[in-house]
């Protein structure tokens, strides 16, 4: 008894990791937490694969990667060819617009609010 009031004391609580199921002592007692870093990493790796397998799933998500990767090359290449010109300027401009805009276009068709024919289309536009 005398071990588990030091324990509760010094404000750490018996947990169960939330991926290997260890018992360890954690500074909180109701937020369900990793044991250590490996778990933490291997908890991010797991999640981050989760998150993935979802979005392949939409159709939109697929082609909002594709566009941004397509403006994302092109202004690269600018980068690399003429580093300081009036040309690459614009692009990056255009580039950050398009960015701010095709966020709230996928937001917007993800939520329902617009058909994903129309957001393909502007994107095809673009």
């Amino acid at each position: 008894m005398y071990e588990l009031k030091r324990i509760y004391d010094n404000h750490l609580y018996f947990q169960r990791c939330r991926l290997c199921g260890e018992l360890f002592l954690a500074k909180t007692a109701n937020i369900p937490t990793y044991c250590g870093e490996d778990c933490k990493r291997e908890g991010k790796r797991l999640s981050k694969q989760r998150f993935e397998e979802k979005a392949k799933l939409a159709d939109c998500e697929l082609t909002h990667k594709n566009a941004y990767i397509y403006w994302y090359n092109k202004v690269r290449k600018l980068r690399i060819e003429i580093p300081s010109s009036e040309k690459l300027a614009k692009a990056e401009v255009a580039f950050e617009v398009f960015k701010v805009e095709n966020a709230k276009r996928k937001n917007d068709v993800k939520s329902g609010k617009t058909p994903k024919k129309e957001y393909t289309d502007w994107l095809f536009r673009q």
